[in-house]
């Protein structure tokens, strides 16, 4: 009994709430160590990384635009493809669809009604002939 192990548990890791946790306080400390050096640059320095950030910022606005204008363009075809290809492809398919509609209507009307009409009198056919044969052999039982 000494030498038996207890069954362990499998420890779950905390996968994606450890991983975003660590940048979480990555970031911060990146953010205290922006705000420490800005409290102790001189006016020239905050200046130049302010010029920086302006630069950056339109920059960024001219890059958002010209996204933004590539998504316009892949809009309008789109729209097109829409227009030219698709609603022509659904239009035949409906054609399409009530074309067959006629054709079973059809076939049901000239094929299958003659063919279960035909089967049904072959089998009131068949049941007299089988009641007339059990009548005929009743009458000899006697």
């Amino acid at each position: 009994m000494e030498n038996q192990k207890l069954p362990s548990k499998p420890i779950k890791s905390t996968g994606k709430s450890g991983k975003k946790f660590t940048i979480f306080i990555f970031l911060l400390l990146i953010a205290a160590g922006i705000v420490y050096f800005l409290t102790i640059s001189s006016v020239q320095t905050i200046t130049k990384i302010r010029d920086l950030s302006i630069i950056l910022f339109v920059f960024e606005s001219i890059i958002i635009c010209f996204f933004l204008i590539i998504l316009i363009i892949q809009f309008s075809i789109l729209i097109n493809l829409i227009q030219n290809e698709i609603k022509p492809i659904l239009k035949t398919t409906k054609e399409t669809v009530n074309h067959i509609k006629g054709t079973v209507e059809f076939l049901g009307d000239n094929m299958v009604e003659p063919v279960i009409q035909t089967n049904s009198k072959i089998a009131g056919f068949t049941k007299i002939i089988s009641s007339l044969k059990s009548g005929i052999i009743n009458k000899k039982g006697r």
